[in-house]
């Protein structure tokens, strides 16, 4: 659901009632690329991406055991090609929540970077990326920490 907000940004309450977000201006919720468990925003760059995956349920025990596990798993064989971390899994805050956080890049159709955020709400497992080409990744950044400076939990118990 959107609704204009004078704010320049757009309001945006995804369909599984955990949280809502404020999308800056000049990113563009991707509905085609979107499904009932990822949302996907385009940015003003060819290569600007913010996608949310909601996991459902998951048997880790903390954000940072989420996010290990699925670091362990890019670097394995099946995982990203060319998989490198830039930064160790740390914690961080989104909107008062204990989230975990790491930035990685790998060898894709281009080279790429992303900065990915794991939380876990009542047992759920969701994931926030942002995404862009190795050079670029740096020149929107500050639209991703804007996303998350106007992110809202919902559901939390």
């Amino acid at each position: 659901m959107f609704v204009n907000s004078p704010i320049l940004a757009t309001s945006f309450t995804e369909i599984w009632g955990l949280f809502s977000i404020n999308v800056p201006q000049g990113w563009i919720y991707q509905m085609p690329e979107s499904s009932e468990d990822l949302l996907v925003f385009y940015g003003s760059g060819e290569h600007d991406l913010i996608y949310i995956e909601n996991l459902g349920l998951i048997e880790d025990q903390s954000a940072v055991a989420f996010a290990e596990r699925v670091m362990v798993y890019y670097e394995s064989i099946n995982g990203l090609p060319g998989f490198c971390r830039k930064t160790n899994i740390h914690e961080t805050q989104v909107a008062g929540l204990t989230v975990a956080e790491v930035v990685y890049h790998y060898q894709g159709r281009i080279p790429t970077t992303e900065k990915r955020l794991f939380a876990l709400i009542n047992g759920e497992g969701i994931s926030i990326t942002y995404s862009n080409a190795l050079e670029e990744f740096w020149i929107n950044f500050a639209d991703f920490d804007n996303f998350l400076a106007g992110w809202r939990w919902l559901m939390i118990e």
